[in-house]
């Protein structure tokens, strides 16, 4: 997927992305894209790598935001989300920023919030 850098200097890939970027940015809400990694283990058995698009640390906590501009049932980077969150449910807050005819379609299992943009 390619990227671009938006108005505040940050890399950003997809339109969803750039609009959490720039709202975060005019609050002073520091935050980083794509600066961490973790391992997954799907339920297949198989290993993946998640990524996620923006992570804020804040107060002791950590808050994952995963833009999803598109989606279908099935989509891979869902599934990891989803086991990352499973794993990782004490450990951070997972936020899925989305347009309004797609937050509606995505597992509720998914994310701790959701926000449509």
């Amino acid at each position: 997927m390619s990227s671009r850098r938006n108005a505040f200097g940050h890399e950003v890939r997809s339109g969803v992305e750039n609009h959490v970027c720039q709202d975060l940015s005019k609050k002073g809400i520091p935050h980083e894209h794509r600066s961490a990694s973790f391992d997954v283990v799907l339920d297949s058995g198989r290993r993946s790598v998640f990524v996620p698009d923006i992570v804020i640390a804040y107060e002791g906590n950590t808050i994952i935001i995963q833009c999803v501009s598109n989606y279908r049932r099935g989509d891979p980077r869902i599934r990891k989300l989803r086991r990352f969150k499973k794993d990782n449910l004490k450990f951070y807050h997972i936020i899925i920023a989305a347009p309004k005819e797609i937050a509606g379609k995505l597992p509720k299992d998914s994310y701790d919030d959701l926000v449509e943009v």
